[in-house]
């Protein structure tokens, strides 16, 4: 029974630490996970006290998951722009093969010209 009762409570933060902020695709949606540890924070606070608080960290996990948006979003738009790059050399660099092959040839079919002197 002791085991149990150490077990649910360590089961619970593993279970909070898992989930996170995964559940959060908006910058303002509050999850389970926020209200929980709302919760906790304001205990025992006044009721303007609490809502001070909730208001900051809500603030701060919007400034969070905004920040992480742009970064994502800029992250995405570099990896597209190298795939574009490359893409764009592949074809300048087989058009510059073709030329050059084509020149070889060229070279080979030519006849050598004859100067009379």
């Amino acid at each position: 029974m002791r085991n149990f009762r150490r077990m649910v409570p360590m089961a619970v933060v593993i279970l909070f630490l898992a989930v996170g902020d995964a559940g959060a695709v908006e910058p303002n949606q509050q999850t389970l996970l926020n209200s929980v540890t709302d919760f906790f924070a304001t205990v025992g606070q006044s009721s303007k006290e609490k809502e001070r608080i909730r208001r900051d960290r809500r603030s701060a996990r919007r400034a969070y998951r905004m920040n992480k948006a742009q970064q994502k979003n800029t992250a995405t738009s570099q990896k597209r722009i190298k795939k574009q790059q490359k893409t764009i050399m592949k074809k300048v660099n087989a058009v510059n093969e073709k030329r050059y092959h084509d020149k070889k040839q060229r070279e080979k079919t030519r006849k050598p010209q004859v100067t009379n002197k």
